[in-house]
């Protein structure tokens, strides 16, 4: 067993608020998978994200890691896949009052092409925001 498996395999502890949260193996996998995203790597990025799924389990952060891991999709070619993520984050984002949520879907739709029509869909739901 690694040094890295080990400290994110304990499990869960009792974090100790506010200065230590608690760091286990599906954490970690979704920092990894936000870093693997943003280096490039699709393929190893959808692995950690796949990891870290179970773990996300509140609406909000598992949104955010929906908007994060529509990057790296779309950024293979998936960009359907993508935006599909994105519209679902962004209905949670709409059901909280999260700019947070909305502020990066709004950035993830900049950074694709203008016209594109698999991105219509989320357009659309970004429209919706504004009605």
């Amino acid at each position: 067993m690694d040094r890295k498996t080990f400290l994110t395999g304990r499990g869960r502890c009792e974090a100790h608020w506010p200065w230590v949260f608690s760091f286990d193996r599906a954490k970690a996998a979704r920092y990894r998978a936000a870093a693997l995203g943003r280096l490039g790597d699709a393929r190893a990025a959808h692995d950690a994200y796949t990891e870290a799924e179970p773990a996300l389990t509140a609406p909000k952060p598992r949104a955010l890691a929906q908007v994060e891991r529509a990057h790296p999709l779309a950024a293979d070619g998936m960009i359907e896949q993508g935006c599909e993520l994105v519209v679902e984050a962004l209905a949670v984002g709409r059901t909280y009052g999260s700019e947070r949520i909305t502020a990066r879907a709004r950035q993830f739709r900049e950074n694709l092409l203008a016209h594109t029509q698999e991105a219509s869909a989320l357009d659309d739901a970004l429209a919706a925001l504004y009605r």
